[in-house]
């Protein structure tokens, strides 16, 4: 009889209350893992707990709160997260985000290069110093991280983001050295529909998705649950590490 390789694992989902990283926390979920989920602030940790128990009561489903958009207590909050939680894990997930640092390059200075780059890049870093001591020592163990295909086809105002962007394929390749035998992987999704579109009047947003979804070779913008399985296919592939995966629907053909 088959058993999901996820089931009775413990999935860290740092970023797990909202877009793909509560697709993810769903999927870990659906595949019989304990899921602690990570944010910054303590009511969406508490609203994503009660949505994945109200869509499976049986979830187990642990919260953590942790910020790591401040690089001058980034360590320390994280440190602080990793006391917390008691016990190994099998897993970890990193799809923590905020706002991209879009401008024009008379823009730059190196107080906003570093608040770019704190999120999405220099917080994976550290989350992996904590996560060589805490995951199993497996090749079952893994730790993956969200990147983006920005930076294979950025457009302007996209120095910062697409910079870091194309940074976490390197650090993923050094981490997997770092770490072996545990895994270290990145994701690169397309344009996905998340609350981070919510920022945008509705008219202007809506769109924005019809536009991109005829661009598309596959005709519509993914979802968070379309997304999560690249993850969940990284956790579960014993085999790669190092690696990267596309999901984006084919935008990198047109």
């Amino acid at each position: 009889m088959f058993r999901s390789k996820l089931s009775g694992s413990r999935v860290l989902v740092i970023g797990g209350t909202s877009g793909m990283g509560f697709g993810v926390s769903k999927a870990c979920v659906y595949e019989g893992s304990t899921v602690i989920i990570v944010s910054s602030k303590e009511s969406r940790v508490a609203s994503a707990i009660s949505r994945l128990k109200e869509a499976n009561p049986n979830a187990q489903v642990e919260g953590r709160v942790c910020n790591v958009g401040n690089a001058d207590d980034l360590e320390s909050n994280v440190a602080q997260l990793f006391d917390s939680i008691q016990g190994p894990l099998d897993h970890i997930v990193f799809t923590a985000g905020d706002e991209l640092a879009i401008g024009p390059v008379s823009g730059l200075s190196v107080p906003t290069i570093i608040q770019g780059g704190t999120v999405r890049f220099i917080a994976p870093l550290i989350i992996a110093k904590y996560a060589a001591e805490r995951l199993t020592k497996s090749r079952s163990s893994s730790y993956t991280i969200v990147g983006g295909e920005r930076s294979k086809r950025p457009t302007p105002g996209w120095a910062i983001p697409a910079s870091y962007i194309a940074g976490l394929n390197g650090m993923v390749r050094a981490l997997a050295m770092d770490l072996k035998p545990i895994r270290v992987n990145l994701v690169h999704p397309g344009a996905v529909k998340t609350e981070m579109w919510e920022t945008l009047p509705e008219d202007v947003r809506n769109q924005a998705w019809e536009d991109i979804a005829r661009r598309y070779p596959t005709g519509i913008i993914g979802s968070p649950d379309d997304v999560a399985e690249a993850f969940i296919y990284l956790m579960k592939d014993a085999n790669s590490t190092g690696s990267v995966v596309h999901t984006n629907g084919g935008s990198l053909l047109v």
